[in-house]
This record gives C-alpha cells, sequence and structure tokens, in this order.
C-alpha cells in the first residue's frame, strides 16, 4: 500500500522530535560548558584572593614581630588598615568560593539534563528502528526530564 504524502505517520513525529531534542541537546551542552568555564574562573579567584589575604596578613604579622622586636609604639591606624585589607580580601574569596560552589550546581543539572536528552535520542531512533510507538513516547517523558534539569540549570 503506498503511502498518502499529505498524511503523517508517527514516525515522522519522531523525527521532528528528535530535532528538537538534538536541539535542547546542544543548547545544554553550551550553556554546561559555560557554567564549567566560570566555575573555575570563579574557584581560581577564590584562590587569588585568599593567597592575597595571606600574603597581606604575614606582611603585618612580619611589621608587628619587627615593632616589638625595637620595641616602637604600635601604629594603631597602620595596623587597622592592614586588618581592613585583609578582611576585604578574605570577602572577596568567600564570595567567589559561593560563586564557585553556585556554577557547580548549575553545571550538575545542566550535565544531568544534557545526559537525558543523549539517551532520549537514541531511544526515538530505537523507536523507530524496532517500530514501536510506545518507545518514542518514552523518549519524550526522558526529554521531559531533561527540559526539567535544562531549567534548573538556567535558573
Amino acid at each position: 500500500m503506498a503511502r498518502n504524502e499529505k498524511t503523517f505517520d508517527w514516525r515522522d513525529y519522531i523525527a521532528a522530535t528528535t530535532a528538537v531534542i538534538a536541539v535542547l541537546a546542544a543548547v545544554t551542552s553550551l550553556r554546561a560548558g559555560s557554567a564549567a568555564s566560570s566555575l573555575l574562573l570563579e574557584k581560581n579567584n577564590s584562590n587569588y584572593y585568599q593567597a592575597k589575604a595571606n600574603k597581606e596578613w604575614n606582611s603585618y604579622l612580619a611589621n608587628d614581630i619587627a615593632n616589638r622586636i625595637l620595641k616602637l609604639a604600635n601604629n594603631q591606624s597602620d595596623q587597622q588598615k592592614l586588618q581592613q585589607q585583609v578582611k576585604g580580601l578574605e570577602k572577596q574569596a568567600d564570595d567567589s568560593t559561593a560563586k564557585a560552589t553556585a556554577y557547580f550546581a548549575r553545571n550538575t543539572e545542566l550535565t544531568t539534563a544534557g545526559t537525558f536528552f543523549e539517551i532520549a535520542i537514541a531511544i526515538s531512533a530505537m523507536g523507530v528502528l524496532v517500530k514501536r510507538k510506545f518507545v518514542w513516547i518514552f523518549s519524550l517523558l526522558l526529554s521531559t526530564v531533561g527540559i526539567y534539569f535544562l531549567v534548573l540549570g538556567v535558573m
């Protein structure tokens, strides 16, 4: 029996939805890569600010020891200025660590979404091979889970 060109078979819907799922997988992969890059940048900033804070604090301690040895009067304003600098750098380090943690969570969600999309694509293709509509419907359910994680990762 010849197939009528104007009617759609369920396999045509498989092709269309698989293309949409593939686009979602590509977008998810791009977003996950961006989140991973931001994670590494913020973690690097955190380490930088912490090292800088340690350097400032060590400088303060060295000056304090030198002042005690030479029995000079401690300059309170210098001491307070250094403490303020150290606190500011430690706050920057903590902020960068918090941002890195958030990017890590986002990257995890996006990677999970991408995995669901890729599995859905494979199962969708299997639906055509085994000629079973329920296999395709299962791939759509997996895509829905992928969309859920994509939304979590983007928000």
